[in-house]
């Protein structure tokens, strides 16, 4: 059996800084501005969806918002 994880906001913060964190080499692909504003936006309005739906019961976030909907694992 495999043990529960409980996904919570602060998971879903913590998990979202490692995925941003730059590489150690510091290496960007060409195509990647780091101070595009679209990819700023992008990240902050993607991080509140999560972090403002998220069922603080379950961690859960539906599937889309803001009509009601299940969330799918």
């Amino acid at each position: 059996m495999r043990p529960y994880i409980r996904v919570t906001p602060f998971v879903l913060a913590f998990a979202f800084t490692l995925a941003c964190t730059p590489s150690p080499t510091g290496v960007v692909p060409p195509t990647v501005s780091r101070d595009d504003p679209f990819l700023d936006t992008v990240q902050t309005r993607t991080f509140g969806f999560f972090w403002q739906l998220a069922n603080p019961q379950n961690g859960l976030v539906p599937d889309r918002a803001p009509t009601p909907s299940f969330s799918s694992v």
